[in-house]
């Protein structure tokens, strides 16, 4: 079986074209949210992945979180043990790996129906978390 390097370098170039697409997606999804202003933090899981292989400890999750930053709303990806035995880390989205980028881009709507459960009749799912200040 030989290798094409010119297709390689094709599909390398197609994937880093694809990647840059993400983050003006990600900074509209951020506009559209401050223009509403929840007014409250929401999060919904977006996955959780187990050790890995021979090892032992916690699963660790990866969230995907509306928050204040500053003046607007911003993604933010928490990662953190599934035990809560470290403290969980925050990462702007824009800035996280291209994977967790396309997982929370196909979490946006359930992030939404998080923060706003009666909107098109969709509901929050188990999975999804809402913090409103009282």
């Amino acid at each position: 079986m030989t290798v094409d390097p010119a297709r390689i370098m094709k599909i390398r170039e197609d994937l880093e074209t694809a990647t840059l697409r993400i983050n003006p997606l990600i900074q509209r999804a951020e506009s559209a949210f401050s223009k509403i202003g929840p007014g409250f933090p929401a999060s919904v899981l977006l996955e959780r992945v187990p050790p890995r292989r021979g090892k032992k400890g916690p699963h660790y999750l990866h969230k995907l979180w509306l928050r204040r930053h500053g003046t607007s709303w911003r993604l933010f990806v928490e990662s953190c043990p599934e035990d809560m035995s470290k403290t969980p880390t925050f990462s702007l989205l824009e800035t996280s790996s291209r994977r967790l980028r396309l997982l929370a881009l196909k979490a946006l709507p359930e992030l939404e129906a998080a923060l706003f459960p009666n909107s098109g009749g969709r509901s929050a799912s188990p999975a999804a978390t809402t913090q409103r200040r009282s």
